[in-house]
């Protein structure tokens, strides 16, 4: 089956990568390192994972609250996800010396991630505070698509609980071409109805890149069942270039004087994870589209233990959030360790070049 007439192909999908080099200029100053031996499961008979990595982040009330994907037995490296409260005063430079508290917040128990619970973006939708992480599904072992499918929870604060409410799915027949979906995040602008889809579908024989969609699905933490959100008007918004395998979104978009800056990132030539930056405009007949991009990559892995781990030289970023100047980074360094990294704003905007 063909992608022809399933998928759209914005003109520019190529044309930015003209502006792209296989070069890095790290910009990114290592604040912490979190390894899974410090962390304890309270709610999990306070055990310590085996590994802790790729995770999502929320800045409230002065507090980070980092959603990690861990793992406590090698047994299908089936995942779930725990939150983990750092106040950011209380932020330890290098390696954190003490134990950690944390939570298990969502775990496998449905047929959408009954292999596991992985890689979680958080982010807010309206007033809802949601989390759209990869589940792999039932399928996952037996099925040559939908192994995994991008699940969406919503917190529930009266129940102190999140809610799985929905799932999100392309329309048939593009449905049964897609093995694997991850790399989601939501965003609804103000006064729009229309939820805004960054997702990842993987085809075989056709480039892993960055979609863009819609849906006018509505998402709420007291819907009844786990229905489909459908991502309507796809569109793929950039491909790999010729020095990388594929590429996909990170942290949910930062909003900076009206336009937004996404951190995406990219598994190179030499099997290196690495990150780079976009820019996106939005404008309510186009939607979101890419109008800048770092000419390289803005961070790759440099320390011992984003180097070394169960997938050895990989920095690949779930969360991001700006602090008055700085931007942080919520990161997985070799998927084994928790990582989190600064830069001033400044200098993130700055290796950003306009696409003409």
């Amino acid at each position: 089956m063909s992608l022809s007439g399933l998928v759209y192909i914005d003109s520019c999908a190529k044309k930015i990568n003209e502006y792209r080099r296989p070069q890095t200029n790290d910009i990114f100053k290592r604040r912490c390192m979190i390894p899974p031996h410090k962390i304890l499961l309270t709610n999990l008979a306070e055990i310590k994972p085996i590994s802790a990595f790729n995770p999502g982040m929320l800045l409230e009330n002065g507090v980070l609250e980092v959603y990690a994907r861990v793992i406590v037995g090698y047994f299908e490296y089936a995942s779930m996800i725990a939150k983990i409260e750092l106040p950011l005063n209380s932020l330890e430079e290098g390696v954190f010396s003490r134990e950690i508290d944390a939570k298990v917040v969502v775990g496998p128990d449905t047929w959408l991630d009954i292999w596991g619970a992985e890689d979680p973006r958080v982010f807010y939708l309206e007033k809802n505070k949601v989390m759209v992480y990869t589940g792999k599904t039932e399928k996952f072992y037996e099925s040559s698509y939908n192994k995994t499918v991008p699940v969406i929870a919503v917190y529930d604060k009266s129940a102190n609980r999140w809610t799985k409410v929905s799932y999100v799915a392309v329309p048939h027949p593009l449905d049964k071409l897609v093995t694997f979906n991850k790399d989601t995040f939501l965003v609804k602008m103000l006064g729009d109805e229309k939820i805004h889809v960054f997702h990842r579908p993987v085809i075989a024989n056709f480039p892993t890149s960055l979609w863009y969609g819609t849906s006018s699905k509505e998402i709420s933490a007291e819907s009844k069942s786990i229905d489909p959100l459908v991502v309507e008007d796809n569109r793929i918004v950039m491909l790999p270039s010729e020095f990388e395998y594929n590429i996909g979104w990170s942290a949910p978009l930062l909003e900076v004087d009206g336009k937004y800056i996404e951190i995406a990132h990219a598994q190179c030539s030499d099997c290196y994870y690495r990150l780079y930056a976009l820019e996106l405009e939005y404008s309510e007949d186009k939607g979101f589209e890419i109008t800048g991009v770092s000419e390289t990559y803005i961070m790759e892995p440099k320390e011992l233990y984003e180097k070394y781990g169960d997938r050895p030289c990989v920095v690949f970023a779930c969360g991001a959030c700006i602090v008055k100047d700085k931007v942080i980074v919520s990161y997985g360094a070799g998927d084994y360790f928790i990582g989190l990294a600064e830069t001033d704003l400044s200098t993130l905007l700055s290796s950003i070049k306009r696409i003409k």
